[in-house]
């Protein structure tokens, strides 16, 4: 309610003040707009910090009245703006960071409106501040590297979401269209940063709210009569469970004692009846030698694929579990969860995890399905364009060396000695530009490529005298009037053969 109308005003905010034409014009109502939804954020976090104290105590939240909303939205338009200010100046001078940043948020827990007073409350908030400092910071220490990881996922997950799209249903977007341009620029960075935010923010307001139950039940005892109430609801649902069980046991028990006797009779007599065909449905089935082979090893593989996520969904489960445990300064509310009078969130996380994997596993036999049914795709073979001689843009990479000396032979076989000197020429260089001793580009001279092949190709003499002696006969020819005769094509021809063997 809070968070995702600000987010997103935010969003179009920055957007359009960087690259709007008449953003001057919209400048006023978008920032009064962006400041009214700030105020509206921090109301609708205040009132989630009630919602979980009322949880943690058992007690009912109390009612919004007007004199409690006008109480809230006077503290957070007083003392939550300056955490613009001063948290960015805190993180620079490092230290004060922890402090500053537990005392804005202790203000949303502890803002509820019912007292009017900012000083009362700003005090209370720094006095909860400076309660376990250890803890706080070993907790912002873990929360750093949490946050960086959903950022990482964020990203990724924006990253690869067109293409699975377009994997999946064969839709073209924008987005996959763009390629690394959509990922590459600012707005895709701020909004990957309000979804991280968006999602541990509420994580980070659950800890400080249990920070401040627990810092003032140190006098209030608060978190004592919370255990106290849950641990009389629990007694009194196992009194009732008792009541109605009591007589249902004592039954059996009734039951069980008379038939002492006879417990071999009813034994044969219950296998008799599971041997009948109606019961043959319990019993395991036969396997013959010839289906060993591939149900054994199928069974063996879905088992192995169960155990494998059980495996990964109890780790991640784990590790979630150790981290609330880790972070909370006292460990009273155990009992929240197994009294029964509370919610089970270890139950609701093992049942998301299965989720997420059968989200995943349907996912990719969507993606082989479809790859399944996808008819081949014909591969239309081109034929190979030979290049102009005549033109001074024609570079050596356009063709292969053999395409090259082929096309010199073609050349020379029908009198265009010019040219087929050139071509031989241009397969020197694809010969040495396949080696990395030359990087080929149209922009480069003679002397650039002589130059570049000194320094990677500095201790072959032999290769490096070769290649001057060619670039010589080629200028002389293509350049001057040298006559390009058979001996010089033959020459030139020898000096690639011994480039090849250096």
């Amino acid at each position: 309610m809070g968070a995702v109308p600000f987010a997103l005003c935010f969003l179009f905010f920055a957007a359009d003040m960087s690259r709007g034409a008449h953003a001057d014009a919209r400048l006023g109502f978008s920032a009064l707009l962006l400041t009214v939804l700030y105020v509206w954020m921090k109301f609708w976090q205040v009132a989630f910090a009630q919602t979980m104290r009322a949880t943690l105590t058992g007690d009912q939240a109390p009612a919004w009245t007007f004199r409690r909303i006008w109480n809230v939205l006077l503290l957070n338009c007083t003392l939550q703006p300056l955490a613009l200010v001063i948290l960015p100046i805190c993180v620079i001078l490092t230290f004060p960071f922890p402090f500053a940043y537990a005392f804005f948020h202790n203000l949303t827990i502890l803002g509820d409106g019912e007292d009017p007073s900012i000083g009362s409350n700003a005090s209370r908030a720094a006095r909860q501040a400076r309660m376990w400092v250890s803890s706080h910071v070993a907790f912002l220490f873990v929360m750093s590297k949490f946050v960086f990881f959903v950022f990482l996922n964020w990203f990724l997950v924006l990253m690869m979401l067109p293409m699975f799209v377009k994997t999946l249903t064969g839709v073209e977007t924008d987005f996959s269209r763009a390629g690394w341009n959509s990922v590459l620029n600012t707005t895709y960075l701020a909004v990957v940063i309000m979804l991280t935010w968006i999602s541990v923010s509420p994580l980070v307001r659950a800890v400080y709210t249990l920070r401040c139950f627990y810092g003032e039940s140190l006098k209030s005892g608060a978190d004592l009569r919370a255990d106290l109430r849950f641990s009389r609801l629990a007694a009194k649902v196992g009194l009732i469970l008792l009541l109605f069980g009591a007589p249902q046991s004592s039954q059996a028990n009734e039951a069980g004692s008379e038939n002492t006797g006879t417990k071999v009779e009813l034994n044969e007599e219950i296998d008799r009846v599971l041997e009948k065909a109606e019961f043959s449905w319990r019993s395991p089935r036969e396997i013959s030698d010839s289906d060993k082979d591939g149900s054994v090893l199928g069974e063996y593989i879905s088992q192995a694929v169960i155990d494998a996520m059980s495996w990964i969904g109890g780790k991640i489960k784990a590790v979630i579990k150790w981290l609330i445990e880790k972070f909370r300064p006292r460990p009273d509310l155990s009992g929240f969860d197994k009294n029964g009078s509370g919610f089970n969130w270890t139950d609701a996380l093992d049942i998301l995890i299965k989720l997420l994997i059968a989200a995943a596993v349907i996912a990719l036999c969507m993606m082989l399905c479809r790859l399944w049914r996808q008819k081949p795709i014909v591969v239309a073979t081109a034929e190979t364009v030979v290049p102009d001689l005549t033109d001074e843009d024609v570079a050596a990479d356009q063709l292969p060396e053999d395409e090259w000396l082929g096309l010199a032979g073609d050349l020379m076989a029908k009198g265009e000695s010019r040219l087929a000197l050139r071509a031989l020429y241009l397969a020197c260089l694809a010969h040495l530009g396949e080696r990395k001793l030359l990087t080929i580009s149209r922009a480069k001279s003679n002397r650039e490529y002589q130059r570049e092949l000194n320094r990677r190709a500095r201790l072959m003499e032999e290769l490096r005298a070769a290649f001057d002696q060619n670039v010589l006969a080629f200028e002389r020819a293509w350049y001057g009037l040298h006559e390009v005769t058979r001996i010089v094509f033959d020459q030139v021809e020898s000096n690639l053969q011994k480039i090849r063997e250096c």
